[in-house]
């Protein structure tokens, strides 16, 4: 069975020398076969429970629970609340039984582990006596060192299957290199969705653990591609819908045997036929240079060379550039106050700055469109009152 094959590292020495050192690191670390993969997933998973468990029965555990649950996520307030009445209920049930259905109910609804690290803080953190805050004081040593013990087994299994998975990040990662993304800008943040799998997996899977873990991966390597790897930032929904979009035109295409109009592919996406316009031709992909050249073999004009500049003067324009300026001012007493502060703002006159037609329509709350219509207005006026003053000089 032949081996998949790599992408080769960039060719940077300095990348190389990193990723090579980095590399031989992680190898050093065992793999897990099946069967210890099985174990560890089950161990971290009992011992997640046993922190719970014990979190929740020591004093102030359900308290503190329940502020964090109820501080950080609306969606979860209903298991706050039922922190809180077993307070009250634990003297009416068996206390064991109580305490393990909170402890299940609490990790299933903190999948990231963000609860369970603000829980172990507040508590172990009150028990230092930093805080004179009254909800964060007088934890017992013995309950405190129990507590940490317990954070500490967590992390330290939670770490080792981590580490056992780190390859499998940067064989993702090669997969994904990107210009403006080096392999060790894509390594953390696949690292990242390593965690989270690991937070997530559940090890009565008939799966694999590397099979679940690969999704996450990717998923936050291409997350980081989209927010970091464009010169101009498209939001990820607007990628996944145009993922999406491109996806269900290109089927349609087989299947038609011709190129489907965006009404068709709307229909097999859900969604509207102006979407689908915009998401196919209104956002561009990469951006461009203007100095590329329109041309092959960068013989032709530079795009700079053919894109309009809306603020240049065109030939209209010009012509008040080659009347006097006192002249000008002299002629434009006749005119409204309007029309004077517009020729003067856009032309400079009385030393003043030159001024967009945009800023000046900003001014007036006009669009920059009815600004150019008075400015030519006048213009055609002045001409004709200069050119007599013309004849006659």
């Amino acid at each position: 069975m032949c081996a998949k094959q790599m992408r080769p590292f960039p060719k940077d020495k300095s990348t190389v020398n990193l990723v090579s050192s980095y590399m031989s690191q992680i190898a050093r670390i065992p793999l897990l076969s099946a069967e210890d993969e099985r174990r560890l997933a089950e161990g971290l998973v009992q011992a997640e429970l046993d922190f719970w468990t014990f979190a929740l029965a020591i004093p102030r555990g359900l308290r503190t629970a329940a502020e964090v649950f109820e501080a950080d996520v609306e969606e979860i307030s209903k298991l706050g609340s039922a922190l809180k009445r077993a307070q009250k209920e634990l003297s009416r049930m068996p206390k064991r039984r109580a305490l393990d259905s909170l402890a299940w109910h609490c990790r299933a609804e903190d999948p990231d582990r963000l609860f369970f690290n603000q829980v172990v803080l507040r508590l172990s953190v009150s028990a230092t006596g930093k805080h004179a805050d009254p909800f964060e004081s007088n934890l017992k040593k013995k309950d405190r060192e129990a507590l940490i013990a317990k954070f500490d087994d967590v992390v330290a299994r939670r770490n080792r299957f981590v580490a056992a998975n780190l390859r499998l990040v940067v064989s993702v990662a090669r997969d994904f290199h990107h210009h403006n993304l080096s392999i060790l800008d894509l390594v953390p943040e696949g690292n990242m969705g390593l965690i989270r799998a690991v937070h997530r997996f559940d090890p009565r899977m008939v799966f694999r653990f590397s099979t679940y873990a690969h999704w996450w991966i990717r998923q936050a390597i291409e997350r980081a591609i989209l927010n970091r790897g464009s010169t101009i930032r498209v939001p990820v929904h607007v990628h996944d819908a145009r993922r999406a979009i491109s996806r269900a035109a290109k089927s349609l295409q087989i299947e038609l045997d011709r190129k489907p109009t965006h009404e068709e592919v709307a229909a097999k996406v859900g969604t509207s036929a102006e979407k689908v316009e915009h998401v196919l031709t209104g956002i561009p992909k990469d951006p461009f240079s203007l100095d590329d050249t329109l041309g092959k073999g960068g013989e032709g004009a530079a795009l700079m060379d053919v894109i309009p500049d809306d603020n240049a003067r065109g030939p209209d324009d010009a012509a008040i550039a080659a009347i006097d300026g006192d002249r000008a001012l002299q002629f434009l007493k006749d005119f409204s106050d309007m029309e004077r502060d517009i020729m003067v703002r856009r032309y400079g006159l009385e030393g003043n700055p030159l001024e967009t037609l945009e800023s000046i329509g900003q001014s007036y709350n006009l669009s920059r469109e009815r600004i150019r219509q008075i400015q030519a207005r006048t213009l055609t006026r002045l001409r004709e009152m200069f050119e007599p003053t013309t004849a006659a000089s």
